[in-house]
């Protein structure tokens, strides 16, 4: 008698047990519906693209605008503050149409957008980007705005059977302007990431050379006493001579074009 009356009472608790839970799921579903309906019907004020955008674009008060969209579409990579978005760059390839939301993963800070127009060159400057890595940027030491040496290691045309070994530096102080790991990233004191190119601004004599000496040998970086100090540079090698040995190995463009003018003037 007893057993049965204990599972009468067991059955019992069961029915009401399951009728609590079917009860509380049915709440939270409810507050689920509301919620969602809720989200659905009401809007917030966003900043949106007053116009369109193109890669690596400066963003000013005046490419933004404010309308009112559904607060369900703000997600959490949505920009809803403009005091971030004003200032900041749209990334290299990627581009924001008209009435675009911003997105956090499209503006950049000026230090990430790989646009070679960012180059600080002064007039009748050149650009010219030297392969580096860990050792010949001295454990990541190069930075921009240092100067460093440009040296050159080939060989040299010679009456003897075997070429002879040419080492020496060919341009002082060059300027870095650029410092890049190897997927374009900017590279500063604080970064992790690996140098894989250092850029330089050359005058346009020193950028001939140096592209002629990047084609027939290699070009390092190297750090002196002068670079460091930035005073000008006493040099241990003869770099005249140096670059006449490069450009030994290249036809001389200035001289082409100096024979055509005065074939032009002869004709």
């Amino acid at each position: 008698m007893k057993i049965k009356e204990i599972s009468i009472k067991i059955k019992k608790h069961k029915i009401i047990s399951s009728l609590i839970l079917v009860l509380l799921m049915s709440i939270i579903t409810i507050n689920m519906y509301d919620l969602a309906l809720e989200r659905s019907t009401r809007f917030v004020e966003v900043p949106v693209c007053r116009n369109y955008l193109k890669s690596n674009s400066l963003i000013t008060e005046s490419d933004i605008k404010y309308i009112n969209v559904p607060s369900y579409i703000v997600l959490d990579y949505v920009i809803t503050d403009s005091n971030e978005i004003i200032g900041k760059y749209i990334n290299t390839y990627d581009s924001l149409s008209e009435n675009s939301l911003f997105y956090s993963d499209v503006l950049v800070d000026e230090e990430h957008i790989n646009n070679a127009y960012l180059f600080e060159l002064k007039n009748k400057e050149v650009a010219i980007s030297i392969d580096s890595d860990v050792k010949s940027s001295y454990s990541n030491s190069i930075l921009v705005g240092q100067f460093i040496d440009l040296y050159y290691l080939g060989k040299s045309n010679s009456l003897y059977e075997d070429e002879l070994l040419v080492y020496g530096e060919v341009v002082s102080n060059a300027r870095v302007i650029a410092v890049k790991d190897k997927n374009g990233e900017n590279i500063d004191a604080d970064s992790e990431l690996n140098t894989s190119v250092v850029v330089v601004a050359l005058n346009q004599e020193e950028a001939h050379i140096v592209q002629l000496a990047k084609a027939v040998g290699d070009v390092s970086l190297v750090i002196s006493y002068d670079n460091i100090n930035e005073s000008k540079t006493n040099n241990y090698y003869n770099i005249e001579k140096i670059r006449t040995i490069i450009e030994q190995k290249a036809i001389n463009v200035e001289a082409i074009n100096n024979e055509m003018s005065n074939n032009d003037e002869l004709s």
